[in-house]
Order: C-alpha cells, then structure tokens, then sequence
C-alpha cells in the first residue's frame, strides 16, 4: 500500500476539522426570551499576538459579550488581531457547567497553535494539525448533548414560558479547550488604525489564523472553507434539521 503524502494527510484532517465546524455552525440556539439589554454571556480575553504584535481587543462579534467581569461565564481567549462571528460562538452559550464549578475555557485555534506549535512562521501545518485535531475532540464527545435540543415546533405549547435552559451538554473538560471555529482579520479601529500588521486583502475566513502562508497553508485553508461549506449545505438540506421547528 502507497503511503499517503504530507499533505494529503494534512488535508484529510483538514477535512475532519471542516466536518466538525459545519455541526457549531448548525446548532440551534435554546429558545429565551431577550430583552434590548441582555446580560453578557461570553467573556472575552485578547491575547498579544506573537505574529504580528496586536495588543489591542479585537472588535466585539455580538453585543452579549464582556472584556472583564467576575462571573462565571464561558471565556473566550483569541489574538487581538482575530475576530470571531456571532454564530461561531453558539456552541458556547448550549454549554453548562456547574455553579461551583471553575467557568469553561476556550481558545481559538491560533491561540492554541502559539501556545502548543510554537510562534514560528506558520507554514507547515503537517505535525500541528494533528495536535489541533486531537485537541477538538471534546467537541465531538459533547456534539450528542449539543444537539438534544431545542425541541421541535408540536412541543412548544408543552414548554413553560420562557423555556428553561437545554440541560444535556454539561462541561467537564479540564484546561483550555480549542474551539473548532475560523477566524479573520480583525477590522480596523474607528480611528483609522489596524490591529497589528495584516493587511486587508487578508480579511477572508481562515481555519487556523490569518497569518498562516504559503501555498500550502493556502491550498489547505480553501480545501477547508469548501468541505465546511459542502458540510454545512447537507446539514441544512436535511428535512427534520433542528432549525426547522425554531
């Protein structure tokens, strides 16, 4: 039997990686009530960004969010020169952990990839992705629980009002945990200024950082946007998908 290449490798865990952010991507968000000033839910921890020397917090995705804060919330740590969507985060508002309990804690996949990889020039992504991959795991282990709710439309009129809280997906995993997410440049500051060095034409969505280069890295990323987007596509075409009965 032929071994397989490097990078075909790479691309089959490219693949898998893409098939795990389609299932965060088409979760349904539990069904309660918003008022116009809601609590937030997610807080925030920017990361200097050993790539290109961001310090500055990158734009807010979504209006329920903190930069600090003493309550327990899910806590999101990602470089200051990456910005995250509003639906990418979905995953961590269906998480619950228990009051005493130390609150989850997540990193985005550079986050994770300067602190496990290294900060060397991201071009090779071959030994790093197997790390990253393995790291996701946890997802895949609660995506059951993620997914037991919310109930479908004929069960609504059987719900309180509002619904409680989905029950199933209770946080157990130790340490900082990769969140199975992509990234883009942040965008500038009101003022004209950017966060660090990436230039605009780097804006697009990439699956580990934006600072990732070369034709490798390159090849890998479109192979990836495409299969999420295949992923995302058959999930939502499916006729009991979940988001129908929202």
């Amino acid at each position: 039997m032929t071994a397989r290449s490097p990078f075909a490798a790479a691309a089959a865990t490219v693949a898998a990686m893409a098939a795990r952010e389609a299932a965060a991507l088409t979760l349904v968000p539990d069904l309660r009530v918003r008022t116009d000033g809601p609590d937030p839910e997610i807080l925030f921890r920017p990361v200097d960004c050993p790539w290109c020397g961001a310090a500055a917090p990158c734009p807010p995705p979504m209006r329920e969010i903190a930069f600090t804060g003493d309550r327990a919330l899910p806590r999101l740590s990602l470089l200051a020169c990456e910005e995250v969507t509003a639906r990418s985060l979905l995953a961590l508002t269906l998480i619950r952990s228990a009051e005493a309990s130390a609150p989850p804690r997540f990193v985005t996949r550079g986050v994770f990839w300067a602190r496990t990889v290294g900060t060397g020039p991201i071009e090779d992504l071959g030994s790093g992705l197997a790390l990253l991959d393995a790291a996701e795991r946890w997802f895949d282990d609660l995506l059951p629980a993620l997914r037991s709710g919310p109930p479908r439309r004929d069960d609504l009129p059987h719900l309180p009002y509002p619904p409680e809280p989905l029950d199933g997906a209770h946080w157990t995993h130790p340490g900082d945990a990769p969140l199975p997410v992509s990234v883009r440049a942040a965008r500038p500051a009101p003022d004209g200024r950017r966060a660090g060095t990436v230039a605009s034409s780097r804006r697009s969505l990439h699956f580990l950082s934006p600072h990732a280069r070369g034709e490798s890295a390159a090849r890998l990323n479109h192979a990836y946007l495409s299969a999420r987007a295949d992923a995302v596509r058959a999930a939502l075409t499916v006729r009991d998908h979940p988001a129908l009965a929202v």
